[in-house]
C-alpha cells in the first residue's frame, strides 16, 4: 500500500508529460529515468534527472516530485522551495497542492 502511494505522484506526472517536441520527448525520458532511480532509492540521480527535465519542460508537477526526493535526501530547504514552486503554479483545488502546503508548514517547523 505504501509503495503504491509513493508512485501516485509519478503516475500523475507521467500522464502530464506528453511530448510535443524533441525537447519534451527528452524531458519525458529524463522524467522516466528519474522515476526509476527514485523507486530504487537513488534520490540523487532522480533529482539530477528531474532538474534537467524541468529545465527542458517546466511542468509544475516535476517540482512536486523533486520536493519529495529532496526530503528523502534531507535537503529540507530545497524541498520547501520546490513545494512552493509547485503550489504557486498549480490550481488551488489540486489535492497535491493541499498536501504540498501541509508539507511546507511541517518542513519549515523542522528547519526553523
Amino acid at each position: 500500500m505504501m509503495r503504491a502511494m509513493r508512485r501516485l505522484p509519478f503516475l500523475v506526472a507521467l500522464l502530464v508529460l506528453v511530448p510535443a517536441t524533441a525537447s519534451a520527448q527528452e524531458a519525458r525520458e529524463l522524467f522516466l529515468q528519474g522515476q526509476a532511480a527514485y523507486e530504487t532509492g537513488d534520490y540523487d540521480t532522480a533529482v539530477s534527472n528531474w532538474e534537467r527535465a524541468y529545465e527542458m519542460d517546466p511542468r509544475p508537477l516535476l517540482q512536486y516530485n523533486l520536493a519529495q526526493a529532496y526530503e528523502r535526501l534531507g535537503h529540507l530547504d530545497r524541498a520547501v522551495a520546490a513545494y512552493r514552486i509547485y503550489v504557486e503554479n498549480t490550481p488551488g483545488d489540486d489535492p497535491r497542492a493541499q498536501n504540498a502546503r501541509a508539507r511546507i508548514a511541517s518542513l519549515e517547523q523542522r528547519v526553523g
